[in-house]
């Protein structure tokens, strides 16, 4: 099998899409993932896997912690979910995407092994399952992993070996039709790539969180360390660091200590703390220059994600109230987001999205959001479905520094119009 370019592989993972309604759910298992593991000789058992769930700042944490694993010495596998720009950032080797044609390639020889394997699996468990199966045959040190959605009966959750390190980001309220109406309920579904033996790492968080996290790990004889939120004013951090990824940047921190007590790694310090935050990542308080403005994209796609935005961003640019480019899925409830973005919005610019990965990801009505801003009193609204028109309007707009906000799937479609 010979795959020409990126774009031929995403014709073949587009044959993997799903309808939506068959995976999720009730439907969510971990043994679709069974015969397709066994297919490949089962390379998440031969890897040193580093498990990271939760509701917000996975990515990021998932960013840092490489980071710091690669200044010590070590070859770091990384994959996480969505993609931002391209399909090659789900499989990163050090800090980079692996090569284009390294990808095609090793792509085509794992969809020889995995042809005919039933049942047949979905786009994200293709991929899921591919990352695996590169960074066993990369030898990596470590293989960071992010889960997709949930984690009891994710993907990734093949991973269960007693090694595993698990690191659980702050729980909220997301993809409720999917991992639970409650905080309990939801916290459960994280808590779920826990397994025996395991060692887990986590902020201490609201109690109704932390009790379901410390039964899990009570149950099943695994060890759970809970960080001190404190621990974050214990670092000295540059002023342009967001507020909320000093957050993920100490839970990183915190997993790299116990990796470092148990592998014996070098200790994290002085330069090598400053060069573990220089770290660019996708999508998250992202600044891009552009016509000598500053703009900023930020995927803050649910409540919790947006009130770490909008605090952080305050913080960073304080008494600026910038012109906003929003765009919100589908089948969300966005109603706290955007409550929470109107105050800092000088101006709000609405457009809309269509882009597939797993699925095919569209926006909201524009009429309903506009609608609730005008419910709210808010009523500098532009209504632009045309995305690269919106952006346009966007950069026109008074001020210097501008944001795209709202959805990731907005920010790719922004960056695949090769406007930024």
């Amino acid at each position: 099998m010979k795959i020409a370019d990126i774009h031929e592989v995403e014709l073949i993972l587009a044959t993997y899409r799903p309808a939506v309604k068959e995976f999720l759910g009730k439907d969510m298992t971990l043994q679709r993932m069974k015969p397709l593991m066994d297919r490949l000789d089962n390379p998440q058992d031969k890897l040193r896997v580093i498990h990271i769930a939760g509701t917000s700042g996975k990515t990021s944490t998932t960013y840092y912690l490489a980071r710091m694993l690669q200044l010590t010495g070590n070859k770091v596998g990384l994959t996480v979910s969505p993609h931002v720009e391209t399909v090659l950032e789900r499989i990163q080797i050090n800090g980079q995407n692996i090569d284009e044609r390294e990808f095609c390639d090793s792509f085509a020889e794992f969809m020889e092994r995995i042809a005919d394997v039933k049942p047949r699996p979905s786009y994200f468990e293709l991929l899921v399952a591919f990352a695996y199966y590169y960074f066993a045959q990369a030898q990596v040190d470590y293989a960071i992993i992010e889960t997709g959605l949930g984690g009891l009966h994710d993907g990734t959750n093949v991973a269960q070996a007693a090694d595993k390190l698990c690191v659980i980001t702050d729980i909220g309220y997301d993809h409720m039709k999917v991992l639970g109406d409650t905080l309990p309920e939801i916290a459960a579904q994280k808590a779920g790539i826990v397994h025996e033996g395991n060692y887990a790492v986590m902020f201490r968080q609201a109690p109704e969180i932390m009790k379901v996290i410390r039964d899990r790990c009570h149950d099943i004889g695994a060890q759970l360390q809970e960080v001190r939120p404190a621990l974050i004013d214990e670092f000295v951090f540059d002023r342009g660091m967001p507020l909320y990824q000093r957050r993920n940047w100490s839970l990183a921190w915190s997993a790299y200590q116990r990796l470092a007590n148990v592998y014996d790694l070098p200790v994290l310090a002085g330069e090598l703390i400053e060069q573990s935050r220089d770290v660019t990542i996708p999508g998250r308080m992202q600044v891009v220059p552009h016509d000598g403005q500053s703009i900023i994209l930020d995927g803050a796609h649910n409540a919790q994600k947006m009130s770490a935005f909008v605090t952080s961003f305050q913080e960073l640019y304080p008494g600026v109230k910038p012109a906003i480019l929003l765009s919100v899925r589908d089948r969300k409830d966005f109603t706290d987001l955007i409550a929470q973005l109107l105050p800092v919005a000088n101006q709000l610019i609405l457009t809309s999205f269509r882009v597939s990965q797993d699925i095919e990801h569209r926006s909201a009505q524009l009429a309903d959001i506009q609608q609730f801003c005008t419910d709210s009193g808010y009523d500098s609204v532009t209504v632009e479905p045309d995305p690269r028109a919106a952006f346009d309007k966007l950069i026109a707009a008074p001020g210097k520094v501008k944001v795209v906000t709202g959805s990731f799937y907005l920010i790719q479609q922004i960056r695949s119009m090769w406007v930024l």
